[in-house]
């Protein structure tokens, strides 16, 4: 018993229920001035932000703009190169075509004569043409 009423004496009834609170008006007009002042500064720092990410997209576009024109300059000269051989080759062969009673290239279809495996002939196969001058 007296084990019981010792327990009685310690223990305390614990009511749990919520807290309320009344709003506080000078804490709600701080925050909402706070708010009013920072918000602009964030729509700034997230146009800057997303200025800097178009510039770096333009400037990783620039780059491979500038790689396709150095592969299209490198195509070009190399077609430039081959040129001169292609109309040596033609003017080497146009009369031998002519007495034979070929019409030319384009009568025929893929510019090859029935029976030849269209290969050039091997004068007309250096991998580089001759120089000329340029005035």
């Amino acid at each position: 018993m007296i084990q019981e009423d010792f327990k009685d004496l310690f223990q305390q009834e614990i009511r749990n229920n919520p807290i309320v609170r009344e709003v506080d008006q000078a804490q709600r007009r701080e925050l909402r001035r706070s708010l009013l002042i920072l918000i602009p500064f964030v729509a700034v720092l997230l146009c800057s932000v997303w200025q800097h990410h178009q510039l770096l997209q333009h400037g990783y576009r620039l780059e491979q703009l500038r790689q396709e024109q150095t592969r299209a300059l490198e195509i070009n000269r190399h077609l430039r190169l081959e040129m001169p051989v292609d109309l040596q080759c033609a003017r080497l062969f146009l009369p031998h075509w002519r007495s034979t009673g070929i019409s030319g290239w384009r009568s025929r279809p893929f510019g090859r004569r029935p029976g030849s495996n269209g290969s050039r002939p091997s004068s007309c196969t250096s991998s580089r043409p001759p120089r000329t001058r340029r005035s």
